[in-house]
């Protein structure tokens, strides 16, 4: 992907609604807002979570018995059991039109968490692979922030950590997605990264993980919905400076194509929520969390006018679909 496809993809230029930059933390519920069972669920979640993390490297170098700690940790989890219980949980809040608990419990349930649950089937089937190690310590240490992220009193210091001030690399970004393989929904895809940026994306581990579960909800995507397991990422800025554009490329058959043109011809948006390209009347949970997150971002009110105006969108081209976005660069982008 090089930079000129980058730029190619859309004119527009995304106007910022905020008197300040977007630092993250606008889009959370509490605890409360959920009944007793879902909070259960949520907390069991993100104590196992904790779990694994601790037991995990960065550098995958554990000692014999610390794998075969991990390995048993991993194959009795019953976190598969409890990431499908929550992906029921958002099926019932769609069919209440709780609209910010569905965006909530989904982006709980199918960003890195469904990656986590993918890695404890893949060991208790077959082992732990040392490459496993690193995925697993980077997964954990996102979801968890994700999650606290989106429940601000799930852990309430950590949270207070997370809305200090302290800038993010975009290296922190590439550490995780440059020449790997993803892992998710018992599928995997390999992920290269085309950079056309230098320095930072973040200002603070809330804003951090906001990014971060946009990427794994169209890493996710791109699992699902791709006819190969190749998934290009890429970055470049745009508005002189004032803006980075994110790109998510990845080839899809000709039904699926079809299906995407439909939705457009039809009026309906891939970033509503409820509306997908999975089944042919086009329902489903779709990319409405990944809107909402960049409609914060921006201020911006009207999902339809932004993706007008080219604060997200898509186009296919000779079987490649890609999927852009806006976030708002740090001042001093280059």
């Amino acid at each position: 992907m090089t930079n000129e496809e980058i730029l190619s993809l859309t004119p527009l230029k995304p106007i910022s609604h905020r008197e300040q930059r977007y630092l993250g933390g606008a889009f959370s519920l509490r605890l409360e807002n959920f009944s007793i069972d879902e909070q259960e669920i949520i907390q069991r979640i993100y104590e196992i979570t904790k779990e694994i993390f601790a037991m995990t490297d960065a550098d995958s170098d554990l000692s014999a018995p610390d794998r075969q700690k991990l390995t048993n940790f991993l194959s009795q989890s019953e976190l598969p059991q409890l990431q499908e219980q929550l992906i029921q949980l958002v099926g019932e809040a769609q069919l209440t039109n709780d609209i910010k608990k569905e965006a909530v419990l989904y982006s709980l349930a199918s960003g890195a968490l469904s990656s986590i649950a993918s890695y404890g089937l893949l060991v208790s089937q077959g082992g732990l692979e040392r490459e496993y190690i690193q995925s697993l310590y980077y997964l954990t240490r996102d979801q968890l922030k994700i999650s606290r992220n989106l429940i601000e009193d799930l852990d309430a210091v950590k949270r207070a950590a997370d809305e200090a001030p302290k800038m993010h690399s975009l290296d922190l970004l590439k550490e995780k997605w440059e020449s790997v393989t993803y892992r998710s929904f018992a599928s995997e895809i390999d992920v290269a990264f085309h950079q056309y940026y230098q320095g930072h994306v973040a200002e603070r581990c809330l804003e951090f993980a906001e990014i971060d579960n946009i990427f794994y909800h169209l890493a996710n995507n791109a699992v699902q919905y791709g006819t190969k397991a190749v998934l290009d990422i890429g970055i470049a800025p745009v508005n002189e400076g004032k803006d980075l554009r994110w790109v998510f490329r990845n080839p899809i058959n000709g039904d699926q194509a079809a299906t995407l043109k439909e939705l457009s011809t039809n009026g309906k948006s891939i970033f509503e929520h409820g509306v997908s390209s999975a089944h042919k009347n086009g329902e489903g949970f779709g990319l409405g969390s990944v809107a909402d997150t960049i409609l914060h971002a921006y201020g911006q009110e009207d999902l339809y006018e932004a993706e007008k105006q080219g604060y997200f969108g898509w186009t296919v081209k000779d079987d490649l679909f890609s999927l852009w976005f806006h976030w708002p660069a740090i001042d001093g982008a280059s």
